[in-house]
């Protein structure tokens, strides 16, 4: 005889409670949501094998059709449809939920959000309990050959380790691990505070950019969509304080068909948004510029000078604030995708064709989004702004990789920290409080042409200057490098042909990577250019020498290679 609804439930909790039989609730929570195969809705209408089974093996004397079977469905039991799956997370988090993963399934009782096992006070002792050799996953970026072509892929590898060192690694991870995650709170903080206590006259410029839309037609050919052209998308939300002394914002989406995220990108788009912002505020004194820290976007020796001297080239002050690496999501991630599901539910519905930049930027000037205004930097814009930074003779600055705020004071000199700090004198005073880290350095090379007024305290263009004369504190230089030539570098645990294409009197060096082909090099399509630390380097090597017919391919001598093999090992 069947079972009735309420002696299935009656069951269901009888089993939960004593935690015995076979569970069909999975409970690794996902987002906070619990789901279950079993719940998995059929839109045919069919039983499948899966649900057959699990309803038996629960069950085995209940006959049950799967409308009945999804209709009693529990409340807290998800659809397969309904759970979300996380992307874009940051690699820090991941690796270090990995290592807890590890722990936990070697029997230590760890929890496995990284921030909370960061909060306990009581470490596990790793010593007794790990197996003298272990398994453990990773996010690593390897190298893999498809089809003949070797590139680079973040994937997730399986890792071996003795226990002596992989609790090494643990704790050297963690250490690093604590402190992303000061950094990364510590930022978040320097916002809400920063629009909390907004003076008048100041604009907060929250900006990003978008993943790239790829031009689409209703009806196309299959070559094109083989060949579909991208539209560059920057999204940029401004908040200020109106005349009642209320925060408010305004969107805008600067519309591209240059396609290099690059530096010179980003000092077009400024040349077309701060007349915008002047529009909004004639008396406009400061700008607050927030951002991710890519350093072929926004983290990078232009991007430096540019803030330093941000007064004598647009007018006003600025400041320019960075969040930690993998926590820079934001309103503009929202602001593109709404632009973007614009353009796609017009294509749809066949009102437009989009083909290039000026047929979205069109569509979107005409489209119901009227909350947001749409701008267009054209790549002959671009052009221009790249002729203005070429002709600059930029100083990097010393650790760039560490900068997360920088001050501009004007004459090419800059205040840079670790994290941003808005206290009353770091935010309202003359001069930062550089007993909160602030460093100062000029980025002015004494070659530099740009002419440039100034009334900044002459201490602190002296400070910067005794700054530029310190040694480098880190690591000796052990080996002589000049322009253009031709070095091994580490990047990424390999290492790569690069040429070398400036030299910081610190400690870091401007390179252009090659790719690797098996065992030959080939330059990519599109620069690959980084400052890398001096210590990086593994050694020189004479320039690569081409091989084959079409002279496309480039090889190291024997030597070259041999030495590079003993010294990176």
């Amino acid at each position: 005889m069947p079972l009735s609804r309420a002696e299935i439930q009656k069951g269901y909790r009888e089993r939960k409670k004593a935690k015995e039989g076979e569970s069909y609730l999975r409970k690794e929570r996902t987002r906070r949501m619990k789901y279950c195969s079993l719940s998995r809705v059929v839109n045919q209408g069919k039983k499948t094998k899966k649900q057959t089974e699990c309803r038996a093996k629960v069950h085995p004397n209940v006959e049950l059709s799967l409308a009945t079977f999804c209709r009693m469905r529990p409340k807290h039991i998800l659809n397969t449809s309904m759970i979300s799956r996380s992307c874009c997370l940051c690699t820090k988090h991941q690796n270090m939920a990995l290592l807890l993963r590890c722990l936990k399934s070697n029997g230590i009782q760890v929890p496995l959000n990284p921030e909370s096992f960061m909060k306990q006070t009581d470490q596990p002792n790793l010593q007794d309990k790990l197996p003298d050799d272990v398994k453990y996953s990773q996010w690593k970026r390897i190298e893999v050959t498809e089809k003949g072509k070797t590139k680079n892929v973040t994937r997730i590898v399986e890792l071996n380790a003795e226990k002596k060192l992989f609790i090494e690694s643990f704790q050297a991870q963690l250490k690093e691990f604590e402190s992303h995650v000061f950094r990364v709170r510590r930022q978040y903080q320097e916002i809400k505070s920063l629009k909390d206590k907004l003076p008048k006259h100041h604009f907060i410029v929250q900006m990003d950019f978008a993943e790239n839309y790829s031009c689409k037609s209703n009806e196309e050919i299959q070559s094109a969509y083989w060949n579909m052209t991208s539209v560059t998308l920057h999204p940029i939300v401004v908040y200020f304080m109106n005349t009642d002394m209320k925060l408010e914002h305004q969107s805008f989406v600067v519309v591209s068909d240059e396609l290099s995220h690059s530096a010179i990108t980003v000092h077009g788009i400024l040349e077309k948004m701060i007349p915008k912002l002047k529009e909004i505020d004639e008396d406009v004194e400061m700008i607050h510029y927030w951002t991710d820290g890519p350093t072929s976007q926004y983290r990078n020796k232009q991007v430096f000078f540019t803030i330093a001297n941000h007064k004598e080239i647009f007018g006003v002050q600025a400041r320019w604030n960075y969040f930690e690496a993998g926590h820079g999501k934001g309103p503009c991630d929202g602001l593109g995708g709404t632009t973007k599901r614009m353009a796609d539910e017009a294509v749809r519905s066949g009102r437009t064709v989009i083909q290039h930049a000026d047929d979205f930027f069109k569509l979107a000037v005409e489209s119901n989004l009227k909350g947001i205004k749409f701008l267009f930097v054209s790549s002959d814009e671009c052009k221009s702004a790249a002729n203005i930074l070429s002709a600059r003779n930029v100083k990097p600055l010393q650790g760039t990789f560490k900068v997360h705020a920088v001050i501009g004071k004007g004459n090419s000199i800059v205040a840079w920290n670790e994290v941003s700090c808005h206290c009353d004198q770091c935010f309202l005073g003359d001069n930062p409080n550089f007993d909160h880290g602030w460093k100062v350095q000029s980025l002015n090379n004494r070659t530099n042409n740009l002419k440039i007024n100034t009334g900044e305290d002459d201490k602190l263009a002296e400070e910067a200057d005794k700054v530029m004369e310190q040694p480098p504190t880190t690591n000796e230089r052990k080996i002589d490098l000049i322009d253009g030539e031709y070095v091994a570098a580490k990047y990424d645990r390999t290492w790569y042909i690069a040429k070398i294409l400036q030299i910081d009197d610190s400690d870091e060096v401007e390179v252009t990577f090659m790719e690797r082909k098996k065992q030959l090099f080939q330059w990519p399509a599109r620069e690959n250019i980084l400052w890398i630390p001096v210590t990086d380097v593994i050694c020189k090597v004479t320039e690569p020498v081409y091989t084959g017919k079409s002279k496309r391919m480039l090889k190291l001598l024997p030597e070259d290679k041999e030495k590079i093999l003993n010294l990176f090992q």
